[in-house]
């Protein structure tokens, strides 16, 4: 019996940047005034590799493409109350291949509840934990993503 069976599949991506200044920063995104940044990605819809579904969701998401996954970061699972349901939370570190701006908004398309929407983007430096997602804040750490303490 496969232990992940009934679990709902999520990808989620850490995309870096160094920025002017040489600071690691990871790409954040606002959807509601008032609650921490997230980061992108979504489920993994039946028959989709947690890749595909990864650079599916970022581009519904941010409208990005053309990002380089360095490498798979993790397997997260845990219970999410919020939507009453497992998880096996896929995690990898991206990076872009282009310069990409300080923030922008982006309008979220495709099939899924946040179609419509409009997240608002902004990179975060690694000093700024407060500001992230209980649900990635411990991740934000050296020993999860060692490349971004690293200058």
């Amino acid at each position: 019996m496969n232990p992940e069976a009934g679990h709902v599949q999520k990808a989620v991506g850490f995309i870096m940047r160094s920025s002017e200044s040489g600071q690691h920063q990871l790409l954040g995104y606002l959807s509601d005034p008032g609650v921490p940044y997230r980061f992108v990605g979504g489920k993994v819809e039946a028959g989709e590799e947690p890749e595909a579904a990864l650079l599916r969701e970022i581009r519904e998401e941010s409208g990005l493409t053309g990002l380089t996954i360095v490498r798979k970061l993790g397997v997260q699972n845990y219970y999410k109350p919020y939507i009453a349901a497992y998880v096996v939370r896929h995690d990898y570190l991206l990076v872009p291949t282009m310069k990409l701006p300080e923030r922008w908004e982006h309008v979220v398309t495709g099939s899924g509840g946040d179609d419509g929407a409009v997240f608002r983007f902004e990179w975060l430096n690694s000093g700024e934990h407060d500001r992230i997602d209980p649900e990635f804040r411990d991740l934000v750490r050296d020993a999860y993503i060692p490349e971004l303490f690293n200058v």
